[in-house]
């Protein structure tokens, strides 16, 4: 394994830190272009805490139903806005 100096000699700055891990993982990330429509671009990430309890009633639910959380919470939301 090859040892990285945190600080550059020289100067007793820390030195530049690049890994190999980080260079490589980014050349092997492809370009994401033109996708069609009602792929992931169409969608914004919505976080947010719930209570445990509250949580695990949905996941059940999601599985008895066979469904995911996402489902079960985007039609709950489309029904509120609906009828608000």
């Amino acid at each position: 394994m090859k040892q990285l100096d945190f600080v550059d000699q020289a100067s007793n700055a820390p030195a530049a830190r690049v890994t190999p891990a980080r260079k490589a993982k980014a050349k092997l990330q492809p370009k994401r272009k033109n996708r069609a429509p009602g792929s992931r671009d169409d969608l914004q990430r919505l976080n947010m805490e719930i209570p445990k309890a509250l949580h695990k009633r949905l996941k059940l639910k999601a599985i008895y139903e066979d469904r995911t959380v996402t489902d079960i919470v985007l039609q709950a939301i489309n029904e509120y806005l609906h009828s608000h």
